[in-house]
């Protein structure tokens, strides 16, 4: 049987928690997509600052969310489109 290899989306407390759970199943970690562009406007540890005029103008969460959002665009596009994965096809209601 093939080994799951996955990204995790969203480090905070409830992907911490889901991460730890999929390592237990077996799941190869192989990526994580969420931290990188809210730490580099803001580090919650020390309170600074890096970027105040993103920061002061629309915190940190909106950023985080569009990079997290493109990213899985991108990966979707690569991997999960041409191999037909995702949701299966629904029927069009009848008129």
């Amino acid at each position: 049987m093939r080994k799951i290899k996955a990204i995790v989306y969203g480090v905070g407390a409830m992907g911490r928690v889901m991460t730890k759970f999929m390592v237990e199943k077996g799941v190869d970690i192989v990526g994580a997509i969420g931290t990188g562009v809210a730490l580099s406007i803001y580090n919650p540890l020390t309170c600074a600052v890096h970027i105040p005029s993103i920061f002061n103008a629309i915190g940190m969460t909106i950023p985080s969310i569009l990079a997290g959002g493109l990213a899985y665009y991108i990966l979707a596009r690569i991997f999960l489109i041409p191999k037909r994965i995702g949701f299966p096809e629904m029927p069009l209601p009848n008129r």
